[in-house]
């Protein structure tokens, strides 16, 4: 089970930290030119730990799970 689920942290923190860099840019992108980097910053935090995230993990988690098993059935026969 460890080598199925557990260690796919570095996968998602790969994945994360290009998904928050594209979000901090997109949303300094879209408002206007008087806005502070502050407030960039708390859109993209906000944005990414309350809805993103949790979807995030859950998919990378599905695929390494699902190439695992996919995997382990390949090298039964």
């Amino acid at each position: 089970m460890r080598n199925i689920g557990v260690e796919f942290g570095s996968a998602c923190g790969d994945r994360g930290s290009v998904h928050r860099a594209v979000t901090a840019v997109q949303t300094r992108y879209q408002l206007f030119g008087g806005v502070q980097l502050s407030v960039v910053g708390l859109i993209s935090r906000q944005s990414i730990i309350l809805e993103l995230g949790p979807l995030l993990t859950g998919l990378v988690l599905t695929g390494r799970v699902g190439a695992r098993i996919t995997a382990e059935i390949g090298r039964c026969g």
